[in-house]
């Protein structure tokens, strides 16, 4: 079965219903939907921006049946001097994630872009470090790069994920960070103490796929 990617990334519900942009026919089969919260009829209410050339609308195209919050809106970046829109699947330059504690030891895992597509490193810190530990460096394809950035932005919504989340008075236990680093020196970091978001274990299965390392 392959992986799921409708979770709010607020409250981490799965049930969550889809916008229709216009309005549709009322048939049976759309109250249907409608009465079921599968879908939820959209408004012409949100802007739209020029990307590249291509005109994108920055309204979400899902609601929390749960929490009632709209998400799922485009992952564009606007410059707030300029004015100007970028994707962030394609500012991006590289993602670093960090995982462990006072007690376990930490791994990180960076994927920076390049020329061919990135370089994956795998690096374990930590009293129980062993040689199967101790990860080559990784080249990956062109298109496996675009495959993580879409899937962090374009599945999971990662530009609309909290910074922090933590709980507190919790001693030792795990902790994590997520860095995100885009052009022109620009750089986006999530952090976690005991507590994570709601797409966490799908984002250590895609960095342990990616690197090939099955211990995070």
């Amino acid at each position: 079965m392959g992986r799921t990617y409708n979770r709010c990334p607020r409250c981490g519900s799965s049930n969550t219903a889809t916008f229709i942009d216009r309005y549709p026919f009322h048939d049976d089969e759309m109250k249907q939907k409608l009465n079921s919260g599968k879908v939820v009829l959209g408004e012409c209410r949100y802007p739209a921006v020029s990307v590249e050339g291509a005109i994108v609308p920055l309204g979400p195209t899902k609601r929390c049946n749960a929490c009632k919050k709209d998400f799922a809106t485009p992952p564009i970046l606007i410059d707030s001097k300029t004015g100007v829109a970028e994707d962030y699947r394609d500012i991006v330059t590289s993602v670093i994630l960090s995982v462990g504690g006072f007690r376990g030891g930490w791994t990180e895992i960076s994927v920076k872009k390049n020329k061919s597509g990135a370089m994956v490193c795998v690096s374990v810190m930590g009293p129980a470090v062993s040689e199967e530990d101790m990860m080559p460096d990784r080249q990956i394809s062109a298109k496996e790069w675009k495959r993580l950035v879409d899937t962090l932005y374009g599945k999971m919504n990662l530009h609309e994920w909290k910074k922090k989340y933590v709980i507190p008075g919790v001693l030792e236990g795990t902790q994590w960070k997520l860095e995100i680093k885009m052009t022109k020196g620009r750089k986006r970091t999530y952090l976690g103490d005991n507590d994570y978001p709601p797409y966490w274990r799908a984002l250590l299965k895609v960095f342990e796929e990616i690197s090939g390392y099955a211990k995070l």
